[in-house]
């Protein structure tokens, strides 16, 4: 069968990969130990954002179920399964593990508008700030010294502006503009920090 891969991660232990098979809404888990054969795990029905590997081993793949809920998947590298875990409200676009904290960026909708945040395992929904007539987004996140770190954009609503403009939220929460000017439709789709 042939499928798409939607995220990868590679650690010391080898390369992991979740994705999609062609033609079908089952969630695909590949592992390719170092020195060993590919190994191939289904982990559920629907689509997939992003997946990380912590230091045990286990999986965590964000996306949305076949019944359209946001979810995020924890695959258990001993026990070889997974199990699906619901978001109340927040679309997950992308996801990230840190001190055994489950941290997943997206949006919630507000309304007719959706608005940019990140949500906790502990289960706190944080909201992101952006213009107040603007609608937004975080495409990625980043959990460093216990700080989030959010990458995405916001937009206004038809009337106003048809343009995206891409930003970052710093570990304080400040939103960084990063196309001012305005000139071009731009968004971010990838944080990094070190």
């Amino acid at each position: 069968k042939t499928g798409r891969v939607r995220s990868i991660f590679v650690n010391d232990s080898g390369v992991h990969a979740a994705g999609l098979l062609d033609g079908e809404s089952k969630i695909i888990y590949w592992q390719k130990p170092n020195g060993e054969p590919l190994q191939v795990y289904e982990i559920g029905t629907g689509s997939v954002t992003q997946m990380v590997v912590d230091n045990d081993n286990n999986v965590y793949i964000s996306g949305i179920n076949s019944n359209g809920t946001p979810c995020y998947w924890v695959w258990d590298s001993d026990k070889k399964e997974a199990t699906e875990h619901p978001l109340d409200g927040v679309r997950a676009n992308s996801i990230f593990v840190s001190n055994n904290q489950v941290y997943v960026g997206g949006t919630y909708k507000d309304g007719e508008k959706e608005l940019p945040c990140y949500w906790e395992s502990s289960g706190n929904r944080h909201s992101l700030t952006i213009p107040g007539n603007a609608g937004g987004y975080v495409n990625s996140i980043f959990v460093y010294n216990n700080k989030v770190y959010a990458a995405g954009g916001y937009g206004f609503a038809e009337g106003e502006s048809e343009e995206s403009y891409a930003c970052y939220w710093d570990g304080k929460g400040i939103r960084h503009d990063l196309n001012v000017d305005g000139s071009k439709a731009s968004w971010a789709k990838c944080i990094l920090v070190r």
